[in-house]
């Protein structure tokens, strides 16, 4: 098995996304809605239609995603 890191160079810790914060999730709600009906234990699919409306799936390198615009186009 060939060592993944070997072939691909990884950043330094620190040194991508720098001044980036994490969104609270009370920020998420209040701009999107509660994400669906009912919240899930594990994560399903979101039923907001303004939340619906911002995510996207596509294919990035070899696997599927599915997330904010913004986040799936930065992959």
């Amino acid at each position: 098995m060939t060592n993944f890191a070997a072939r691909v160079q990884i950043p330094k810790r620190g040194t991508i996304n720098s001044g980036l914060s994490y969104c609270r999730p009370q920020t998420a709600v209040e701009i999107f809605g509660m994400p669906a009906d009912q919240l899930p234990i594990n994560c399903g699919t979101p039923t907001s239609p303004r939340l619906k409306a911002a995510l996207l799936t596509e294919s990035v390198g070899p696997f599927r995603v599915t997330g904010l615009k913004p986040a799936v186009a930065s992959l």
